[in-house]
């Protein structure tokens, strides 16, 4: 008997997405976006309902295909060549054979996370986002050569100031009085 996992999924998130939408269908509708209080459970929804949709049609056309794995039935042997199956083990041995967790790693961004959420407001969000990025990338293993490490300020500087005109420009979010930019 065949399941339909992919299809249950996508319909249940139609159906998660229209609840959203139906729940915040009574908010009001304001002019300036940054005021509205439905914005993001709106395009959450939406966003929902988009991509539930689009389970539903790669379930639909999968299955018009005829393309059926071993997820999709119980119970059906699947004859695969040789080197698919030599390849499927190779995984298996891979996955078992996976490096721990750098807790130095998780650690590090956890602080980072944590003093860019207070400077962000306290310091200033262009000059603690720059930082962020900055050290979040190097935390994470950036090469430390001259080249990389301008190339890591000018992308963390584009990054610092888009975000500054989305949120506060292009969002009408007020901005925090803070000593630096």
């Amino acid at each position: 008997m065949a399941r339909s996992t992919d299809l249950v999924s996508g319909a249940a998130t139609v159906a998660l997405g229209a609840a959203v939408l139906w729940a915040v269908s009574d908010f009001p509708v304001s002019a300036p976006v940054a005021s509205d209080p439905a914005l993001l459970p709106r395009l959450l929804g939406a966003g929902l309902i988009g991509c539930g949709a689009l389970l539903v049609v790669v379930h639909l056309v999968r299955r018009r295909l005829g393309l059926v794995t071993a997820d999709d039935v119980d119970s059906v042997p699947l004859d695969l060549p040789e080197e698919a199956e030599q390849a499927r083990e190779a995984g298996r041995t891979a996955q078992a054979q996976a490096p721990a967790v750098d807790w130095g790693v998780v650690g590090g961004l956890s602080v980072a996370v944590t003093v860019y959420a207070v400077a962000a407001f306290q310091l200033g969000f262009i000059v603690s986002t720059f930082a962020f990025v900055s050290a979040a990338s190097l935390i994470l293993g950036r090469d430390r050569s001259r080249r990389s490490l301008l190339t890591l300020g000018i992308f963390a500087a584009a990054v610092a100031t888009v975000a500054h005109l989305g949120f506060f420009e292009l969002l009408s979010v007020r901005a925090p009085d803070t000593p630096l930019p």
